[in-house]
């Protein structure tokens, strides 16, 4: 017992000589670390459009046009990965855009703002919800030349 008691011992004397009472120094910046993360940032390649699009600037293009929050009816329609998924209302990847709605399978987006980048192109902003979720996002659309729709990069087919 009193071999237990001594290990004891020592290992409190060890664990509170870790503790000095002085606080511990944190490591500061200079100025040629600032210039280090300037030129790492600088060097950095422009990424393509990602899920989450930013917000467009108003003076990004002379394309650029409001549409009073409205998606153009160009857009409208069922939209699924292939034409076979049509008639299957389980393709997770469908999505029905009306003038101010996009439905996905889960979740609902109820649009808030539209821009058009192109003559087939445009960004909106939506309010959604799904799955007892609520979120806002930006996202993009463009019409392919094949009637295809990409909505944030991914390929949809208009279904009949």
């Amino acid at each position: 017992m009193a071999r237990r008691a001594s290990w004891l011992s020592v290992f409190a004397i060890a664990l509170l000589a870790g503790c000095s009472g002085e606080p511990e120094k944190v490591a500061t910046n200079d100025a040629s670390d600032n210039d280090a993360v300037t030129q790492i940032d600088e060097d950095l390649p422009d990424l393509p459009a990602s899920r989450n699009v930013a917000a467009p600037d108003a003076t990004d293009s002379p394309l650029a046009a409001a549409t009073d929050g409205q998606i153009p009816p160009r857009f409208w329609g069922q939209w699924r990965t292939s034409r076979k998924s049509c008639d299957d209302r389980r393709d997770t990847m469908g999505v029905t855009i009306s003038a101010d709605r996009l439905l996905f399978y889960e979740s609902e987006g109820r649009v808030k703002a539209v821009r058009e980048t192109g003559p087939n192109a445009l960004t909106l902003s939506a309010d959604y919800t799904g799955e007892g979720e609520s979120w806002s996002r930006w996202s993009s659309l463009k019409l392919t030349d094949k009637d295809e729709l990409l909505l944030d990069d991914v390929r949809r087919v208009r279904c009949p």
